[in-house]
């Protein structure tokens, strides 16, 4: 039963990928490089699959080479992997350590177990086990690929590489390597590869640029498909020999799906900040030798601040003085100096206040140019030796102000015949002037009450200070004049004296007080009249009517 169950899942797995294979066809390529040197012209090739790859040891390849560039090819030479006996000989004559260790690995893949490979997944250990199998097939392959390619003899005794020593210095050359079998499942792509029969010394030749930090370097170049794999070396100042940096390879890669360009990078820490170091770069060719590329200098440099300084309150300790203190923490071993800045606003232009860098040691400023009119506020910053600059937070001075604003005049006062008094301030010149309150009373003798304040919300309130005021007032009043005056205020809260009293005179609406005859004494040719005069104060005559029916 479990037999029946793994053959049902397989044919489950496998049956999707055979109805695709019938619509479109899965292809596979022949990677191809060359390059023409004293020899001729070196050939190396690779499938990108493993399964086309195995399909090559257990055929052949066929080289064609055109030398009119117009697709007309002429078969040159079959190639075949080395047989059993043939790898033994040459891995046992073979001198060179590297080269024979290369042998030796690219035997074990080649002549490892197909059948076993093939066989081996077991679908009981679940898809973890599958997917840590795979990886390391893959890990194999990899080292495989790049040992294959790096080394001419083991590419030659894999049937990997060629040499075309018939070549004619000067022309241009167009191969095409063909595998000599067919595949059920891929679509195998030839391997095409021009070469011009000249040496060219600037071909791997590359810019390095070189970015300075604090006690390191950091480097990048621009990727060339020519050269991967890189090593760096470096030489300290005063040092003749290069040191290497890193023995194994390290890669230009870039994050799936990004489409924009390769570049290979390397940082060095560690190191003596304002000395002087020498790099040569190193990358591998696709046949395995270490290409010198580029070689650049750099010198580190201290690019780190000092920490920044911690502000205390700012103090207003006499009239025309106010007392910056800081304090400040961590290494102060390269620690230049200080400098105070103020500025009218928290976030505003701040000016420096004086022409000499404050010593290091320092630890308070006095400020004697500050302003009685805006607002002070206060930033201290550090610097080192170095140039690198350090700044603390802002602080603001609470200046004590006592000085209040000079005495307001009233220009006019003004009321029309429905009671509307306006009333025109003169403008002060304070710069920290808030605004006015007016106040008002029945009689000069009597007390003045506020009714009206007329404030800015800050120093940066855009509008205009208010200087004309309205007032209403009853004109059905025994009180013939109504009184106003003005007091100043600034943005510390100073209060003005008073200003001079201004009478405003009501509208007269009233008429006087009835008089009252008191008494009547008639004679044969006159009356004589007595009355009570009209009590109103603005009485300006009286006038007599007299009837006769």
């Amino acid at each position: 039963i479990m037999k029946k169950i793994i053959s049902l899942v397989v044919i489950t797995l496998i049956l999707p990928i055979i109805i695709y294979g019938q619509s479109d066809i899965a292809k596979s390529k022949i990677a191809a490089v060359g390059r023409y040197t004293s020899t001729g012209a070196e050939l190396r090739w690779i499938p990108d699959n493993k399964t086309i790859l195995r399909l090559g040891f257990e055929n052949s390849f066929t080289i064609e080479r055109s030398d009119s560039g117009k697709n007309q090819f002429e078969k040159i030479i079959t190639v075949k992997t080395f047989s059993n006996t043939e790898w033994d000989s040459l891995i046992a004559s073979e001198k060179n350590p590297e080269t024979k260790s290369n042998l030796e690995l690219a035997a074990d893949f080649l002549f490892s177990d197909k059948d076993a490979e093939r066989s081996t997944i077991n679908l009981d250990k679940g898809i973890a086990e599958l997917n840590e199998q795979k990886n390391k097939e893959d890990v194999v392959y990899s080292v495989f690929v790049l040992t294959a390619i790096k080394d001419a003899t083991v590419a030659k005794a894999l049937g990997l590489g060629f040499i075309d020593n018939t070549v004619k210095a000067g022309k241009t050359y167009t191969y095409r390597i063909k595998l000599n079998a067919k595949s059920s499942i891929y679509e195998i792509e030839d391997g095409i590869v021009n070469i011009k029969a000249s040496t060219n010394l600037d071909k791997y030749k590359n810019e390095v640029f070189v970015y300075t930090g604090d006690k390191k370097l950091s480097f990048a170049w621009s990727y060339k498909p020519e050269l991967s794999g890189y090593f760096v070396e470096r030489a300290e100042e005063g040092e003749t020999e290069f040191k290497s940096l890193n023995t194994i390879p390290f890669y230009a890669s870039k994050g799936s799906g990004f489409d924009g360009p390769t570049n290979g990078s390397f940082m060095d820490d560690s190191l003596t900040n304002y000395k002087w170091y020498r790099y040569r770069f190193y990358g591998n060719s696709s046949f395995g030798e270490k290409i010198l590329f580029a070689e650049v200098k750099g010198m580190p440099r201290d690019l780190t601040p000092p920490n920044s300084p911690s502000l205390k309150q700012p103090t207003h300790i006499k009239p025309k003085e106010v007392l910056v203190e800081w304090d400040i923490n961590g290494d102060l071993s390269d620690l230049k100096g200080f400098f105070v800045s103020r500025s009218n606003r928290d976030k505003g232009e701040f000016k420096i206040l004086h022409k000499k860098l404050l010593s290091s040691v320092a630890r308070n400023f006095i400020d004697t140019t500050f302003s009685n009119e805006e607002n002070n506020y206060y930033v201290v910053a550090a610097i080192d030796t170095a140039g690198n600059l350090s700044s603390s937070y802002s602080a603001y001075v609470a200046l004590i102000d006592s000085i209040p604003p000079i005495k307001p005049q009233i220009s006019s006062a003004i009321i029309d015949s429905l009671g509307i008094v306006t009333i025109t301030a003169k403008l002060g010149k304070e710069k920290d002037l808030k605004g006015y309150m007016l106040f008002k009373a029945n009689s000069p003798e009597h007390e003045f009450s506020v009714i009206k304040e007329y404030y800015k919300k800050d120093m940066w309130d855009s509008l205009a200070v208010q200087t004309v005021f309205a007032d209403t007032v009853t004109l059905n009043s025994l009180t013939p004049k109504i009184y106003y005056r003005v007091k100043a205020l600034d943005f510390n809260y100073n209060q003005s004296i008073f200003s001079d009293i201004i009478a405003v005179v009501r509208p007269d609406t009233i008429p006087p007080v009835t008089p009252v005859f008191n008494n009547v004494i008639v004679s044969e040719k006159e009356i004589e009249l007595y009355f009570v005069p009209s009590s109103s104060k603005d009485v300006e005559e009286h006038i007599i009517y007299r009837k006769t029916d």
